[in-house]
């Protein structure tokens, strides 16, 4: 044998160690700049969730695809028992297995109307777009008091993404709002008529995803308000502001003129987005939800 090939060999085999590549990250969108390294934040992240579920992170290697941002190559550097290596399958197994258990439609049922049959639900489907949607909630009479009293108006500034339900309805729908002091699911179903003049019905809106339908009950999410939606005889489809929580009380001017705090807000909601939870991390965000696929290197290790 030519030692002088061997020793080059052996040196590169001591600095390296035997890493072994294990698996393959596949997520909706782009973890790194292509042909660089991984986002910090989503680095960060994968090493919390092995350290929670007692993986050594530190023999764990994440590696950039050169072709697609959206692929991590996963390579154990050195030896990994084969609990942790189970463990290690389960933390990205686990996310997969809820993101397919997770749902993002909503039956819709008509009221029944009296000697009818029963409605057939109409499945609708939400899509979610992760644009800010700054709101001001406010009572009239104090709104009027401070045009008055020329001082400014206390708000709600409300935190909201904007929604779309996509299905085939028998008309055109063309918002939602909650019937008051009933629970959620009891909406008034706003549709255009024939003569272009607002019609409403009454329905039940049945969220599919248990999660999403305890975070309504419990106020933490509202897909949609009492509030009658302004101007919803323009739109052509049914479209939802989908309040995720609230800055707290602020004053604003009266007549509503441009306030240089709108930038803050925007920030202090984005943040809010990213912590949406189930089912809207599975969707939105730069979480480890957005995880759609695991190929591994060898199926039957273990």
């Amino acid at each position: 044998m030519n030692l002088c090939k061997l020793l080059p060999l052996l040196t590169a085999l001591l600095l390296t160690g035997c890493q072994e590549d294990f698996m393959d990250l596949h997520f909706e969108q782009a973890v790194g700049d292509r042909g660089r390294q991984v986002y910090t934040r989503v680095s960060t992240l994968l090493e919390e969730a092995l350290r929670a579920h007692g993986i050594a992170a530190e023999k764990i290697e994440l590696e950039l695809d050169a072709q697609d941002p959206r692929v991590i190559h996963l390579a154990i550097n050195g030896e990994l028992p084969p609990e942790q290596r189970a463990a290690l399958r389960a933390v990205f197994d686990d996310i997969l297995k809820a993101r397919a258990a997770s749902s993002m439609v909503i039956d819709l049922t008509l009221q029944a109307q009296p000697g009818a049959a029963s409605p057939q639900p109409f499945p609708l489907e939400l899509a979610i777009t992760p644009e800010v949607q700054l709101a001001a909630r406010y009572q009239l009479l104090d709104r009027a008091l401070s045009l008055y009293n020329k001082n400014a108006v206390p708000v709600q500034i409300v935190c909201a993404i904007k929604g779309q339900l996509n299905g085939e309805l028998p008309f055109n729908a063309v918002s939602v709002r909650q019937i008051p002091e009933q629970s959620p699911e009891h909406v008034y179903l706003n549709y255009r008529a024939q003569n272009l003049r607002r019609q409403t019905l009454p329905a039940l809106m049945h969220v599919r995803d248990a999660q999403l339908r305890e975070r309504m009950s419990q106020g933490e999410i509202r897909l949609w308000s009492e509030e009658q939606v302004q101007n919803d005889l323009l739109r052509s489809e049914l479209q939802l502001s989908i309040e995720i929580g609230t800055l707290g009380e602020q004053l604003l001017a009266a007549d509503f003129s441009a306030d240089n705090r709108q930038g803050t807000w925007t920030r202090e909601c984005s943040k809010k987005i990213e912590h949406l939870g189930r089912p809207f991390s599975f969707h939105i965000g730069s979480g480890l939800d957005r995880l759609k696929a695991v190929t591994y290197k060898d199926a039957e290790r273990s």
